[in-house]
């Protein structure tokens, strides 16, 4: 599953600086066979995972590709259920202040053919004071369903309910279930805010050599305070006890589910491992009206944003690009204006609108713009100077006659717009450029 996902770790590992990993998992250092023998809890595993359940499930390391392992659980025929977890309480607690965006990702795939088995499959991230799953999935055989559910301690969700009042289910195609199809493989990336309780899910089927998105939904608010117990790895039998006007339910086969390449960090952004970069200039295209598209270049590419102007009318910016549009604007328009950058949040929430990433990871820049009447230069002028020689290879000389100013600026400009050399001359004659480079 390593080679399949190698595009999307080079997009993630853009920002890598000032994330906190707190899990990093691939299983290729264990070997082949059984995770451990300790099913109680009380001693850890291969790689510190603790196992917790019922003899009936396995947790197992397997081979999924070449030089790659991974988890592989094979759920219960019977009855049961299986934990498998990783503890992060602590490695959570000592993180940076200001790291409160939980991000995590891994790969899993699904069962290479359905059978009757009503084992479930759930990935998650336990509370650290009560144990409901903070954010998760949950896959079910019987459907191939994938559900997101997360834990709601301001009890705003409207969603039905899943084990407790507090912990919900969630659609991960907004209305309508997510179902995934037989032994492929998919990449799933969950994200929490403790400081805003905004959670996101976001999955793609990576079998193919190009991704396929498959959900991307966000919510917001659902819990502001939050406490990472570890990351969990469950196996569910699937039996539905019985109730008064109802008899059991009961699972008489078992299926598999394998989960590798797991990845945990605090962040200090929703959408970034550092802070986005809003710095920009403006290097492509001239000054001057009528001429060629002032065009953005960001220092950081990579981020996203909005562009702005407080001109009220005059100049002709795309909000999306940042891009003046010269040709629109009339000789009359010339002056100074100020374009402002502000970064926003690339994942939109599910209504498709933007919004801005919180607190500090909100970054904005305004550069200044002068617009220029290229056309208005009076003829006079333009005869009381000469350059040479041109073309040039090395030096470009401006000469003057009695007509020139006694003093002025010279912009030297590429030929694609670009300012190589601004210089103020007085009571000069002959101005010499070095055009070499």
């Amino acid at each position: 599953m390593k080679k399949t996902l190698l595009s999307i770790a080079l997009i993630g590992s853009a920002f890598a600086a000032s994330s906190q990993e707190l899990l990093n998992e691939n299983f290729n250092s264990y070997p082949v066979g059984n995770l451990g023998t300790n099913i109680d809890e009380t001693a850890p595993n291969q790689g510190n995972w603790f196992i917790y359940g019922t003899s009936a499930q396995k947790s197992e390391i397997v081979t999924v590709g070449t030089n790659d392992n991974g988890l592989k659980l094979t759920g219960s025929a019977t009855s049961g259920t299986r934990y498998n977890t990783r503890y992060l309480k602590s490695a959570w607690n000592k993180r940076t202040a200001g790291n409160n965006v939980l991000f995590v990702s891994f790969i899993f795939e699904t069962p290479a053919t359905q059978n009757a088995s009503r084992n479930s499959f759930e990935v998650n991230i336990p509370d650290s004071i009560t144990g409901a799953p903070l954010i998760g999935v949950s896959f079910e055989n019987l459907t191939n369903k994938l559900t997101g559910i997360f834990y709601d301690s301001l009890k705003t969700s409207a969603t039905a309910t899943v084990g407790t009042k507090t912990v919900f289910s969630q659609k991960l195609a907004g209305a309508t279930d997510v179902v995934l199809e037989n032994g492929k493989a998919y990449y799933v990336e969950m994200r929490l805010d403790k400081t805003t309780g905004d959670i996101y899910w976001r999955g793609l089927d990576i079998t193919g050599a190009t991704p396929v998105s498959k959900f991307n939904i966000y919510r917001t608010q659902v819990k502001k305070s939050s406490g990472v117990a570890g990351f969990e790895v469950i196996a569910r039998s699937g039996n539905i006890a019985a109730t008064a006007t109802t008899q059991a339910t009961l699972n008489t086969a078992s299926t598999t589910f394998t989960i590798d390449d797991i990845i945990v960090k605090a962040r200090p952004c929703y959408s970034y491992d550092v802070k986005a970069n809003a710095a920009f200039s403006y290097a492509s295209g001239s000054n001057c009206i009528g001429g060629s598209n002032l065009v953005p270049v960001l220092v950081s590419p990579t981020s996203t944003g909005v562009f702005s102007t407080t001109a009220t009318s005059g100049l002709s910016l795309d909000p999306n690009t940042g891009t003046i549009n010269m040709a629109s604007n009339s000789g009359t328009l010339k002056g100074d204006y100020s374009v402002k950058f502000v970064t926003v949040d690339p994942y939109a929430p599910a209504s498709g609108s933007t919004a801005a990433i919180p607190g500090a990871c909100e970054d904005s820049v305004i550069v200044n713009v002068k617009i220029l009447n290229c056309a208005g230069i009076e003829e006079n002028n333009v005869s009381s100077y000469s350059i040479f020689p041109n073309p040039a290879n090395d030096f470009i000389s401006v000469s003057f006659s009695d007509l020139a100013e006694n003093k002025g600026t010279i912009r030297l400009l590429s030929a694609d717009g670009k300012v190589i050399e601004t210089r103020n001359f007085s009571n000069a004659t002959v101005e010499t450029f070095d055009v070499q480079s």
